[in-house]
């Protein structure tokens, strides 16, 4: 009787190992700027070059990075920060649980930034306290009136 139990728990032991295979792999790795300091708050993507898709996360305070549960395939990681040139590799391959290691290091860079302001003029003009505005007949004519709003149903009592 013995054996039929403890064939029973050897088969349950094996099982219980089968069920954390995965076939996702990790890429990770630390964003240094020229001098080995490290920048934070870098942008990454990956982008998964056979399906055209992409994902986006950024570094922590320690310059580290890892996107974890991906699958096994052609890859490219970009990365870009503000005042630094932005790095790309690609022909990247990742197999059923790797865990592969991409640092990267930033050059400076130009800052570019372009700000469009456009501005129409408005009724009000703050140098003047004055407010003025003409109406012409047509547009008295299509205001919005409200003729049950003055008491009456007559339209004079609006007169």
């Amino acid at each position: 009787m013995t054996r039929p139990l403890n064939t029973a728990v050897l088969l349950m032991m094996f099982a219980a190992n089968n069920f954390a295979q995965s076939t996702f792999g990790v890429v990770l790795g630390e964003i240094k700027d020229g001098s080995g300091a490290v920048i934070r708050d870098a942008r990454f993507r990956l982008t998964n070059t056979a399906e055209n898709s992409t994902r986006d996360i950024v570094s922590d305070a320690n310059g580290i990075y890892e996107f974890q549960n991906v699958k096994a395939g052609p890859y490219s990681v970009s990365v870009s920060s503000p005042g630094f040139l932005a790095f790309t590799t690609t022909n990247l391959t990742l197999v059923a649980r790797q865990t592969l290691r991409v640092d990267a290091d930033l050059q400076l860079g130009d800052v570019a930034q372009v700000v469009e302001v456009t501005t129409s003029a408005g009724v009000i003009a703050t140098d003047n306290p004055a407010i003025s505005s003409t109406l012409t007949p047509e547009k008295v004519l299509n205001l919005p009136s409200n003729v049950r709003g003055s008491g009456s149903t007559s339209p004079y009592a609006l007169l």
